[in-house]
């Protein structure tokens, strides 16, 4: 998921902010993503939303299938995008 979305770590996000997955970064305000220290708050930011918050409870519980967590997360709403 981080490669994707910060088109393997080239990304304007992924390069000043630290924000490898695109997090807070919405459709009709894509300067809303978040800032992290580094990429490892980043990632621990989003394993924390992926654990903790209830909509995405179904991709936590098949975490060890990273293709059905993947397809639960995008079905959760994750991203707006239909091809995700």
């Amino acid at each position: 998921m981080a490669s994707l979305e910060s088109g393997r770590g080239t990304s304007y996000f992924a390069t000043t902010r630290n924000n490898y997955l695109g997090l807070g970064a919405y459709d009709n305000n894509p300067n809303s993503a978040l800032s992290f220290e580094s990429p490892e708050k980043c990632f621990n930011y989003f394993v924390s939303l992926i654990k903790n918050e209830p909509r995405y409870r179904l991709a936590w519980n098949n975490r060890t299938d990273p293709y059905r967590m993947v397809a639960e997360i995008k079905k959760a709403g994750y991203a707006s995008s239909p091809n995700y």
